[in-house]
């Protein structure tokens, strides 16, 4: 069971770490004042990463905080799609800051469950932490204007996934270690 989940683990953070890279890219790439490519590019991140998340858990994990880590996601993004070329910016910034609040509570819940085991690493804990912080940054600064706002999202995408890689990189070693240590 560890073996899967710890496979699991780690191509779902090297997965994710990926779109995150991405998308900080094509965040910072897009011209900042065309408001609704961000916003299409956004949702389809989530929606994708939310895909993600769920499809690659195994089957003998227990999913509730995945699934509800999940749907935030996918539902997020379903809704930046349909309102978002009449999004306003405070309206996503809105959207998104509760998207970050959400899926960093669940990100840490996942955290704080996995605490004490071999696959818990301070890693993914930052990124939980990462994703909270951002949303409230957002939250609390919204005057901040289209560019600026632009600029932080795609900062907090880049980081978020060089965490997402490492993550990945260091529990990849746990589970070869693991595998070795049963080969023995």
């Amino acid at each position: 069971m560890m073996k899967s989940y710890l496979q699991w683990r780690w191509l779902t953070f090297a997965v994710r770490g990926v779109l995150a890279l991405l998308f900080g890219a094509l965040v910072l790439l897009i011209p900042a004042r065309a408001a609704i490519p961000v916003v299409t590019v956004f949702a389809l991140y989530v929606i994708v990463d939310g895909i993600v998340l769920l499809a690659l858990a195994p089957a003998e994990h227990p999913k509730t905080y995945l699934l509800i880590r999940s749907l935030v996601s996918v539902g997020t993004g379903i809704i930046a799609l349909i309102i978002g070329p009449g999004l306003r910016f405070g309206g996503l910034i809105i959207l998104l800051a509760m998207w970050a609040g959400a899926a960093g509570l669940m990100e840490l819940a996942v955290v704080f469950r996995m605490r004490g085991s071999a696959t818990w690493d301070p890693l993914v804990a930052m990124h939980a932490l990462l994703t909270i912080v951002f949303g409230l940054a957002i939250m609390l600064a919204p005057l901040t204007g289209v560019v600026t706002t632009a600029l932080w999202v795609g900062v907090y995408a880049l980081a978020f996934g060089v965490l997402l890689e490492a993550a990945a990189v260091r529990l990849r070693h746990v589970a070869h270690a693991e595998k070795q240590f049963v080969a023995a």
